[in-house]
């Protein structure tokens, strides 16, 4: 069974759900790219061989994207090759060796001179981690923690393995190497490294031992699928394939000092997270925009009075506070508004994990709730908290308790499940924006005092970001980048994880008040035995899943008839495999 998975982006508009497409032919073998001195070959599992790409210049570091796209380095210069071979320059970057993408799409390359380098879609880069010995090798392991191998001066024993955190923590995972090249995780989480002619698995807990002695030394290392290891021998000129029980076979040979190495994607592989585009209120001038991860703007809607707060259900429709007229309205994806509510004050709204729409009431200093009832969302109001001075911003922590902002005490209050109101913070000048990180850390913008703090669960405070203009509100994407608003000066500014800042959007002529992104729906899927089984979240409420054998126009949709049953917290079908192809997507 070949099974590929298609975003939206490329087929339907603003669905804003993934599509799965399966078909009859199985597929799920890959193909290895491998690139010499001058040289990119593709080779068949079955050791079929053929020219990529030609006249290239000592060639570093290779990488594919989760659309099958290659990145390849030589001298600095990183080049984008299609799944065709159409060549083009993705960026210039002096000194890079190892190439690697984490599991949202970014690309980060090792430059030789001891940083580790972030490098946007546009094709801009910034320095996610420094400090490292010449590092040539980089990878990530499931929980986002980044890999580096570093060579030190290419001493017997110099060379080292450091983890990066996705909170910018450096530690030493492992020492004593002998110039290590190739990093490479297996499917249970062990990492291997080349150090001279010998390959070191590494257990999740720092555990060394020998896994397989080579003739030469390793260059680069890659898995296959199957859980087979392969290793380039750049002096022999030959790639090694070592099975998982270690033995050992020449896979390829004949190249002119092979070095980085890497397989195709399997399609099976490709239900990841995708980019979301940002939503950003323009306040006074009535208008939402629309931004993609590029930071290319278009008006989402207009007309409105005085649009403020903003908040994704799960299902991707839009609500938006609007101030002026005292309504909230709600976007399907496609732009179709329609009147969700009437007759209040809103300026900052929230989902929880049931799905129910928080909203701030400013005239009254209210916090109302819209309750949803089996993914119908009832527009009537229920007062969850009353009495506060000035509430402003809104967020929900992973526990399901709400945090307010209070703009004018300088407080941010905390309220649990059941209701109970605590004071989290105080101190600060003019509290506004909330943002909670994947790991429950609590961003704070700071109105008055231009300031961005942060707070750990326990509500220890420090400084993020600070000289700011008037930051409102904020906003992480999936790969957990922080955007924030600031108001006065019209900037959209956005930190990576390890807190580097850019400017995202500059608009002298828009005014930005609060921001959201676009929720990710994923509908993934695996096999089992006969059967296909897809899953999705189950906070994706009023949500079908549908099917066709043939995406030809006019589509023919048909609600699938196996009823989803929750399965560690996710909607799960189970479908006989049959001989016809099916085309599978969630929708309303």
């Amino acid at each position: 069974m070949k099974i590929e998975t298609l975003t939206t982006q490329n087929i339907f508009t603003r669905l804003g759900v993934s599509i799965v497409i399966l078909t009859t032919s199985i597929a799920e073998a890959q193909n290895l790219f491998v690139a010499d001195s001058s040289n990119i070959y593709e080779i068949a599992p079955n050791g079929a061989q053929i020219t990529f790409a030609s006249g290239l210049d000592q060639p570093q570091g290779m990488a594919f994207d989760s659309k099958g796209d290659l990145f390849e380095d030589e001298n600095g210069t990183i080049y984008e090759f299609t799944p065709n071979g159409t060549k083009s320059t993705f960026c210039e970057q002096t000194g890079n060796e190892g190439l690697a993408f984490d599991r949202f799409g970014n690309i980060f390359a090792a430059g030789f001179g001891g940083d580790i380098f972030e490098i946007a879609s546009n094709g801009v880069s910034s320095v996610y981690a420094s400090g490292f010995d010449q590092p040539v090798a980089i990878a990530f392991d499931n929980a986002d923690n980044l890999f580096v191998s570093s060579v030190a001066g290419g001493a017997p024993g110099a060379g080292y393995i450091t983890k990066v955190t996705t909170n910018g923590l450096q530690s030493t995972f492992a020492s004593g190497l002998n110039q290590p090249h190739g990093l490479a995780f297996d499917s249970n989480g062990d990492l291997f490294v080349g150090s001279g002619n010998i390959i070191y698995e590494y257990t999740t807990n720092g555990v060394q031992s020998t896994y397989a002695t080579l003739t030469n030394g390793v260059a680069d290392l890659a898995f296959d699928n199957a859980g087979n290891l392969f290793a380039t021998l750049g002096s022999s000129g030959c790639i090694v394939e070592i099975g998982p029980d270690g033995t050992q076979s020449i896979f390829a040979s004949g190249f002119d000092n092979p070095v980085p190495l890497a397989f195709q994607p399997s399609p099976i592989l490709n239900t990841g997270l995708t980019a979301q585009n940002l939503f950003v209120t323009g306040g006074a001038d009535g208008k939402i925009y629309e931004f993609s991860p590029s930071g290319s703007q278009s008006v989402f809607a207009s007309g409105l009075d005085q649009p403020y707060g903003l908040a994704f259900d799960s299902s991707g429709d839009l609500f938006v506070g609007d101030g002026g007229d005292g309504d909230i309205y709600e976007f399907t994806p496609s732009g179709a508004r329609s009147t969700f509510a009437s007759g209040l004050s809103p300026l900052s709204l929230a989902f929880d994990s049931m799905g129910d729409l928080f909203e701030v009431d400013y005239n009254s200093g209210n916090i109302y709730e819209f309750t949803n009832n089996n993914g119908t969302l009832s527009p009537n109001t229920n007062l969850f908290a009353s009495g506060l001075f000035q509430p402003g911003g809104l967020a929900f922590n992973n526990e399901g308790n709400l945090f307010v902002a209070d703009f004018n005490n300088g407080e941010i209050y905390e309220f649990a499940t059941n209701g109970t109101q605590s004071i989290f913070a105080s101190g600060m000048d003019a509290p506004e924006g909330l943002a909670f990180d994947s790991s429950g850390v609590l961003f704070v913008g700071d109105y008055g005092g231009g300031e961005i703090y942060t707070f750990t669960t326990n509500g220890v405070e420090s400084t993020f970001a600070s000289g700011l203009e008037e930051p409102y509100g904020l906003a992480f994407n999936s790969a957990g980048d922080l955007f924030e608003v600031d108001a006065y000066s019209r900037i959209i500014y956005e930190y990576t994880t390890n807190g580097n800042q850019s400017i995202f959007v500059c608009n002298p002529w828009e005014q930005f008040i609060d921001l959201a992104f676009q929720p990710i729906l994923l509908l993934t899927i695996n096999l089992s035995g006969t059967n296909v089984v897809l899953s999705w979240p189950t906070n994706a409420l009023a949500l079908n899943l549908q099917s066709t054998t043939n995406l030809n126009p006019p589509i023919a949709w048909v609600t699938n008839s196996f009823s989803p049953v929750v399965i560690n917290g996710l909607n799960t079908v189970t479908n006989p495999i049959t001989g016809t192809q099916e085309f599978f997507r969630l929708s309303r």
